[in-house]
C-alpha cells in the first residue's frame, strides 16, 4: 500500500512526464523494482559497514539508509522517470 501511495505522489508531484509516461504499468513495475534495489542496497550496506568498521548496528543503519536513499533517488530520476 505504501509503495502505491509513494508511486502516485512521486509521479504526480516530483517526476512528471517521464519516458514511460504513456505506459504506466511498466513505469510502476520499474518503480517497484527500484524499491527492491533499495532494500538490497540497504542490507548490503549494513553488512559491509559492520564488517569493515566493526561499529554498532545503529550507526550502520544510519549510513545505509542515507546511502540507499541517494542510490534509489538517482535510479528513479535517471532510469524510471527520465525525461525524453
Amino acid at each position: 500500500m505504501g509503495l502505491m501511495v509513494a508511486y502516485y505522489l512521486i509521479s504526480k508531484y516530483i517526476f512528471t512526464n517521464g519516458w514511460l509516461n504513456n505506459n504506466k504499468m511498466k513505469e510502476y513495475l520499474l518503480f517497484l523494482f527500484s524499491g527492491f534495489v533499495g532494500v538490497i542496497i540497504t542490507f548490503m550496506s549494513v553488512e559491509l559497514y559492520v564488517m569493515t568498521f566493526e561499529d554498532n548496528l545503529y550507526t550502520a543503519k544510519l549510513f545505509a539508509t542515507g546511502f540507499s536513499f541517494i542510490i534509489v533517488f538517482l535510479f528513479r530520476k535517471f532510469i524510471v522517470f527520465k525525461t525524453r
